[in-house]
């Protein structure tokens, strides 16, 4: 069923490229009756709820629980709303994916928006480091996020690191210690 989405992304603000960051941080694209869908997972329901709410988006949020962890998702069956986040660029193999073009006040906010959507933060009790990573499948557009953070936060540019794990290149980002405080800063100062 495709519900009436009340907005869209030809025409952004600061909170639509922020959700456009979140959607590029972990949406799949699929079909389903022949129709495009969009799919944001996050292990997070309560951060999906707030998205929900805030962007008065009609759809629940959704539950999949696997063999070892249980994600949540919001749906996007709306055909003008998928065309709109695809005409960023977006589509189903995120290989070869590019920060897409837009004002600067808009990349930041579209920045913050990703990496809300796909940091993980670590702690090693034996050794007391802590950090932030960032893993994702396009080599281009990891390294691209490094030099906008590198650039953005102060830290060094952090080097991607990328391996083929089951045919598909996984490619991680790392700050350790006060690099990745002033990170986390960077991600908190944006919508949630």
């Amino acid at each position: 069923m495709s519900f009436y989405i009340p907005f869209d992304f030809y025409t952004l603000n600061n909170d639509k490229a922020w959700l456009l960051g979140f959607i590029f941080a972990d949406a799949t694209i699929s079909k389903i009756n022949g129709q495009n869908v969009i799919r944001i997972f996050n292990i997070d329901q309560g951060l999906l709820e707030e998205i929900k709410y805030h962007f008065v988006i009609p759809y629940k949020v959704g539950k999949q629980v696997n063999k070892t962890t249980t994600v949540y998702f919001l749906r996007f069956a709306n055909p003008h709303f998928v065309d709109s986040v695809e005409s960023y660029g977006f589509q189903k193999d995120r290989t070869d994916l590019t920060i897409p073009r837009m004002s600067s006040v808009h990349t930041r906010r579209f920045i913050q928006g990703f990496l809300k959507g796909k940091a993980s933060y670590f702690e090693e009790k034996e050794s007391r480091n802590y950090g932030v990573k960032i893993i994702y499948r396009s080599n281009s557009f990891i390294t691209e996020v490094a030099k906008y953070i590198a650039k953005t936060c102060n830290v060094k540019v952090a080097n991607a690191h990328c391996r083929i794990i089951k045919n598909k290149t996984s490619c991680e980002i790392k700050y350790v210690g006060v690099e990745s405080d002033k990170v986390h800063s960077f991600i908190e100062s944006g919508l949630f």
